[in-house]
Formats: C-alpha cells, sequence, structure tokens
C-alpha cells in the first residue's frame, strides 16, 4: 500500500507499506498487489514508474484516479496531461502482465464508507481471480 490503509469489510487481507524507491527496486514475492492512494497518484505517473507497472506480475490498483491506468502506464504523460476519462470510477487496476485493466465505481456512484468498502470487496476478487 503507498498510502493510508482504507478501512476495509474483510478480516483476512494485510496491508504492507510499500515505498516508490521499493517499485524501483523490485518487489517482495510475497505480495498480491499494490495500492496507490489519491495523494500519491501524481507521483505514480511519473514516468519511471510506467515500465514497474508495464512489467510487474501483479496487479496495481489507483484508487481515485478519474484518468484510469492512462498517466500511469504511458511514459510520455503526466497525471496532469490526462484529462478525466473515468468520471464514475473510484478505483482503476492495471496488470501489466496481461496488459489487463478495470475499473470498479461506488454503488449509485454514492461516496460512503459501506459503497467504498464493496470497492475494495470487488477488488479483492479481482485479486484471488489472478492467482494460479
Amino acid at each position: 500500500m503507498i498510502g493510508e490503509t482504507p478501512n476495509i469489510r474483510e478480516e483476512n487481507i494485510d496491508f504492507e507499506e510499500v515505498t516508490f524507491k521499493q517499485l524501483e527496486e523490485g518487489l517482495s514475492s510475497d505480495l498480491d498487489a499494490i495500492f496507490i492512494t489519491k495523494e500519491f497518484l501524481v507521483e505514480a505517473s511519473n514516468p519511471q514508474y510506467a515500465k514497474v507497472y508495464h512489467h510487474s506480475d501483479i496487479p496495481f490498483f489507483y484508487i481515485e484516479s478519474k484518468k484510469s491506468h492512462v498517466p500511469f502506464t504511458i511514459e510520455e504523460l503526466s497525471y496532469a496531461d490526462v484529462p478525466d476519462l473515468s468520471a464514475y470510477a473510484y478505483a482503476t487496476g492495471y496488470y501489466g502482465e496481461e496488459s489487463h485493466y478495470w475499473e470498479y465505481g461506488l454503488y449509485n456512484d454514492v461516496r460512503n464508507e459501506s459503497n467504498i468498502q464493496d470497492v475494495y470487496s470487488r477488488i479483492f476478487t479481482t485479486i484471488e481471480s489472478l492467482q494460479p
């Protein structure tokens, strides 16, 4: 997790703090996914991380990005360069190994704790579906 750990329903999920330096140096093989929260999205769009997202064998989830996965996966674009592409998405996931992405919206586009927890539950289901 890069950013503040969310309040989730699941009791069997553990979050571990990750830094951008660790992204560059290589991630631990025991991680199932990386979440990057809103306050770190601009930094996450720095060009040196695009290769990490493309070549990683785990998915990345960008929380509260209205710009989909585009500013993170195209080196030439910064976060500010990309217009809002996903007005109804609360989170976007990107799995570089398969060049696949997902978007997760809030129920009825209502931002409350229950709907945010639901987004995380759906993300966890996606992560689980990628496990061998």
